[in-house]
Order: C-alpha cells, then structure tokens, then sequence
C-alpha cells in the first residue's frame, strides 16, 4: 500500500515552473527552464522537462518521436520505445495504419512524426498532454500557452477581452475559454482529434476515418471492463497509483476496474469547497442577475457536493477496508501560497483549484501516478441529459451549451472558428453533441486542471483511448443517458458498489424510504376514498327511492287517510276533496305518460 507523506517541509516553488512541459519549434530556442532537456528531432528542435518518458527512433527519412506515457492496448505495453518502434513499422505501411495503432495507445502524451515531407503533431486522445500553438514563423507549439506568448510578446487577444465583458464570465465554469481561444492574439490549443501539419502550417482533422457501429451493450461491458482493469494493472506494475474517489459514478467505474489491485493502491478524497479559486467572486457585485445567481449556485453546489463526496466516500473505503486518507482542509497551509499561485499564474492562464494543487504538492506522494476518472463523463450523453438536441448542431447552439452565452456574438464567432479550424463537419455518423464534449468539453476543460496538478504528479485516464471511447459511444444514446454503460461495468467488476447511491447524498434512501411510506398512504386513503364514494352513491340510490316512494299514489293515498283517523277535524272534513284532486293528479300522470309527455306529480 502506498502512504501519504504528510510533506509539509518547505518547498522550492520555483521548480515547480512548466512543470512536465515541452516547447517544439523551428528555430533552436533556449528552453525556457534551464533542466529542460534538448533534442533535435529532423529539421525541429524539442526540449522538455526529464520528468517526461522520450523516445525518438528514425529509419531513412521517416522517423517518429513520442513524449509522455501510455499504454499500447493492442500489445499490452508500457514501454515507449516499443511503441515507438511500432509506429515507425506502421508509418511505413502508410500513414493509415499509424492512426489506427495510435488509436490503441491509452495515456497522456504527444507524437510527432515526418512522413511523405510533413512533420505532424497530434496529442493523446482527449489532449490532456497540452498543446497550444502559434503558426506564425518560426512555428511554436509547448505544453504552455505563455511559454510561446513569452517567447512571441503576445498581445492579449481583444476577442477574449470582449468576451470576458460579457455578464455571464464571471460564472467559474465559463471560464474555459471558447473554441480554441486563448488570453493571447494568434496562440490556440489544438482540440483532439485533431494534428497540426507544421509544414502546411494547418491543422487537419484525423479521427473518425470510419462509422461508429452500433453497439450491443453487453459485449461492450464485457471488452470495456477488460480493457480498464489490464490498463490499471499494468500501471500498478510500474508506478504508485493514487486514485481520487467521489460520489460519481465516474470514480466508482473505475474503482470497480481497481477491485483486485485495490489494496496496494492509495485513494483519497477532497471534501473542502474553499478550495475554489473562483470563490473571490463576489454575487453582489455582479450587475446581472441571472449570472449572480449562477455564481452563487455554483459555489453552494461545490460546497455540498464535495462535503458529500468525503462522507460517502469515506463511507465506502470503511466498508471495503480501503486504504483512503481524506484531504479536508486544503486551505489550511497559507504559508508560501502567494509564491506557489505566482509560479501557476506562469504556468497556466486559467484557475480551478490552486488550493488543492497545493494539497496534492504537500500530502499526497510525489511519485506517484494519479489516476482520474473524468473523461469516462464523455459516454454519459450529458449535453442531451441537459436537453440539448436539436441539429445540426451549430456554433451558437454550440455558446448556449458551452454556457448560456449564445447571445453573444464574440463567443458565437470563436465556435465558428473552432468548427472550421478542426473540420468539426467530418465526424461522419457520430452523435454532435458527443463529440463537442470530447474535443471542447473535455478537450480543453481537462488541460487546465491537469497543468495545475502537473506541479505534485502525473496524471492518467484510463478512458483516455480511442478505441475505448468509440466502444463506448457505440452503446445507443437511450442507454448511455441513464449512465447504463457505467453501471453494468460496475455491476459485472465490483458489483457490492452498487449498493451506495451515486451522486446522492447518503440521506437520500432514508427520503426514498419516506416517500415509499407516503405512497402506501396514499394507496390506503385512495382505497378509503373510494369506498366514502360507493357509500355516497348508495345513499343517493336510497335517497331516490325514497322520493320515488313518497311520490306514489298508495303512499299518497294511505297518508292522508292515516292524517284522517290520526288527527281528525279538518282533515276529516277535506279528506274527499283530497281524494278527487290526488285522482285528478293521478289521471294526469297517467294520460300524460302514455302520450309520452312529462308532468308534475304534485296535486
């Protein structure tokens, strides 16, 4: 089992700057962090952090360089300069064969390679190895957006400065920027899917090259449950593993897939919403209402969704014996705070959780491999859970999903661009909205929380993989929006996780339980409802009955006798005048029965 480290010593945060970056360019450039190490690679240059695995093999004029860590599907290997010897043996097949092996690699990485008189670049699947570029000459293309504004004195980019006027900016979540803008003119991160064509000085969309079949869902349980759980065991084979564990079901697929290796492992949690940098937003100080009520929404849900994530979580490793430590204050440790956010500020543009990055640096240890469940999020069909549908899908459709802000024409326009730039038209038979969540979604949403964690440890999604992902989008949309994929793999790996709610609060079977009592109620007071009216209907019957009695001529005719004999005097005297008109009356009736017209009964 792995232990926390309880680190608290001081640190040396300047190190910490580009942490597990990269710059490759045109012109030879002095990294832009003295350790960094150099590599000519053809007519490029590279230089990167050591902390990252490289490999770089030639043969003739082809030749193929691969920056990162992955997993080879395929083979079942971890070793970098297999794979690259690999893709160097498919690049000279064809290009083709290549992309399909580069499909099965599984991890967070960049590949460039020369082939046919063109230098590519393309990221991992989801592009959680960054890549921000300018094609301006010299071309530059790192791990960091302000590794290349530095280098190029960038002005800011008056389209991003108009956008962040917009009311609704100050909402955390918008804060990813749109399509593939960046805070600087003529620097933009390359979405996945996509490569950049350094030669050409274009980006050119690769993936899909064929249709997304349809799935049955309990083969693809079956082939996705296999290839999470050998990926994970294949990694504990060569790192420390620490996997975060929530509420979510995104967390517990994964901890399904951890079952047998799980003691080895170290899980944790975060439970504190303090940590939201964005928490300096103050709601009274926005003039809109609707994204004041947004902000502050958002914030009371952080609030209570990570305090319920550290109960529930909590709850799960006790009863599984894991072995679990809770990061619940990660706002407690001021101390070099303000240096630590300056060197983040270098390193990325944009804030989600400096406070935590900071707990991962000083609790958690620095070896280790961090193993996130996000981008399983991609299967669960979340753009039409939210109602979202309608096609083709657009780029202001595209600005409303991304956060309400279709009414703006500077957002409108960078989805415009980003559907251009990344030929988002190609995707062939794959649902929009799927891939708007893989390619922008998650695409560039992950990048920033990942160059903030990147300070503590590297991070790995083992959804991280075509050849997953498109299993898991073969399964219908109809199952995928009630999360059916993820819980049947739950159900097949670790079927005992099921019997926690997810994404609930622990509270919640005790209301289901409330609401179940109050259901037998209503059952039992709609049975006795109904039988308050079956009673009422024979009284009604009963009640005609006896007005049909009352108004009959025996009833009529023994009355007033019985007033005659009973209470003699004037009754006696008009009892023949009663008698001649209750005939009259009864003649009538009579007549006026058998000539089929109605009449009164009275006297």
């Amino acid at each position: 089992m792995i232990e926390p480290t309880g680190r608290g010593q001081t640190v040396d945060y300047g190190r910490l700057l580009y942490k597990r970056g990269y710059l490759f360019s045109e012109a030879e450039i002095e990294p832009p962090v003295s350790s960094w190490r150099r590599q000519p690679v053809g007519d490029y240059h590279i230089c990167f952090d050591p902390e990252n695995p490289f490999a770089f093999r030639q043969e003739g004029a082809r030749w193929v360089a691969f920056l990162g860590r992955a997993v080879d599907v395929l083979h079942w290997s971890m070793d970098v300069d297999a794979i690259v010897r690999e893709c160097l043996d498919r690049l000279s097949y064809s290009e083709d064969k290549l992309l399909d092996y580069i499909d099965h690699l599984s991890g967070r990485f960049v590949i460039i390679y020369y082939h046919g008189g063109s230098t590519k670049l393309m990221t991992d699947a989801f592009g959680t190895r960054s890549a921000f570029y300018s094609l301006q000459s010299p071309v530059m293309i790192a791990s960091h957006c302000k590794i290349i504004a530095g280098l190029r004195c960038a002005r800011p980019s008056e389209r991003m400065e108009s956008v962040k006027k917009d009311r609704m900016w100050v909402v955390p979540k918008a804060r990813v920027y749109p399509g593939i803008l960046t805070p600087h003119e003529g620097i933009y991160i390359l979405t996945p899917n996509t490569l950049i064509n350094t030669g050409e000085r274009r980006i050119e969309r690769f993936y899909p090259r064929r249709e997304l079949p349809v799935g049955d869902l309990s083969e693809v349980v079956d082939e996705v449950s296999v290839m999470l759980k050998r990926q994970l065991e294949l990694l504990r084979s060569r790192h420390n593993l620490v996997i975060s564990l929530s509420g979510g079901i995104d967390t517990r697929t994964t901890l399904a897939a951890a079952r047998d290796i799980s003691q080895d492992l170290l899980f944790f949690t975060y439970g504190d919403a303090d940590y939201l940098d964005s928490k300096h937003v103050d709601p009274s100080q926005v003039d809109d209402a609707e994204a004041a009520r947004a902000t502050v929404g958002l914030h009371e849900y952080a609030r209570r969704t990570l305090g319920r994530d550290m109960l529930l979580a909590s709850d799960i490793a006790q009863a599984l014996d894991l072995p679990h430590v809770r990061l619940e204050d990660a706002t407690a440790n001021e101390e070099g705070f303000q240096e630590f956010n300056r060197v983040l500020d270098c390193s990325t543009h944009h804030r989600h959780a400096r406070r935590l990055a900071k707990a991962y640096l000083e609790h958690l240890p620095s070896n280790a491999l961090h193993i996130r469940s996000n981008l399983s999020g991609v299967g669960k069909a979340i753009y039409r859970r939210q109602g979202f549908g309608e096609l083709p899908l657009t780029a202001e459709t595209m600005a409303k999903a991304w956060k309400r802000m279709g009414h703006n024409q500077g957002v409108v326009a960078a989805f415009d661009d980003f559907v251009r730039v990344s030929e988002f038209g190609r995707i062939l038979n794959y649902d929009p909205y799927d891939m708007f969540h893989w390619e922008h979604g998650e695409g560039t949403w992950m990048t920033f929380i990942l160059l903030e964690s990147d300070v503590a440890f590297d991070t790995f999604e083992v959804f991280g993989c075509r050849a997953v992902m498109e299993k898991v989008l073969s399964v219908p949309v109809e199952q995928r929006l009630t999360s059916g994929l993820h819980r049947e793999i739950i159900n097949r790996l670790w079927p005992a996780l099921l019997q926690w709610p997810i994404n609930e609060p622990p509270f919640r079977l005790q209301l289901e339980n409330l609401r179940a009592d109050y259901a037998r109620l209503k059952e039992s007071a709609d049975g006795l409802r109904g039988e308050r009216d079956n009673l009422r209907k024979e009284r009604d019957r009963l009640k005609g009955r006896l007005q049909a009695t009352a108004a009959s001529f025996s009833y009529r005719l023994g009355s007033l006798l019985v007033q005659a004999v009973s209470r003699p005097g004037r009754n006696t005297v008009l009892l023949p005048y009663r008698l001649m008109r209750l005939c009259v009356s009864q003649f009538k009736k009579r007549k006026a029965t058998s000539a089929g017209r109605p009449t009164s009964t009275l006297p």
